[in-house]
């Protein structure tokens, strides 16, 4: 059995529960396509004052229980 995991903060990540979500759930997804049995963590990437779409990166492989 493995655990995947997408973690997402407010206010750095979404500013509302719904969109807080979907970013926690996106990062969820990506943690699964990478080999699943580890937590993700969404980052927002600033570009000239302009918000882009929140990136999962990989914030630690969980041990196995």
């Amino acid at each position: 059995m493995s655990v995947s995991g997408g973690v997402a903060e407010y206010p750095d990540d979404a500013l509302d529960s719904t969109r807080l979500l979907k970013v926690a759930d996106a990062a969820l997804y990506r943690a699964k396509r990478s080999g699943r049995n580890l937590v993700r963590a969404a980052e927002r990437t600033f570009l000239g004052g302009a918000a882009l779409e929140p990136t999962a990166e990989p914030c630690g492989e969980l041990d196995d229980a």
